[in-house]
């Protein structure tokens, strides 16, 4: 049995790469923040995805979304922003 390659997406900041997760996870936390960004009215901050590579700019996004968690007492919204 051939072994399967796994390949990988790198989340850049400048210099920086903070996150390198597998293809599959990459593109999951692209469409999960593409539903965020519909709730917020505000873009990503993601890059297009070019040669495996993603340039991040999250400042404003982020502030949306802590906003958006904080004006909200919905447990289950609650649990879908945290992950849990």
């Amino acid at each position: 049995m051939e072994r399967e390659e796994y390949t990988s997406q790198y989340f850049q900041v400048g210099d920086q790469v903070p996150w390198n997760p597998s293809n599959g996870v990459a593109g999951l936390f692209m469409r999960l923040a593409e539903a965020f960004a519909l709730e917020t009215g505000l873009p990503t901050g993601l890059g297009p995805m070019e040669s495996d590579e993603c340039e991040v700019d999250l400042a404003a996004f982020v502030g949306a979304l802590i906003e958006r968690f904080e004006r909200s007492n919905h447990a289950i919204l609650h649990s879908i922003m945290e992950g849990s």
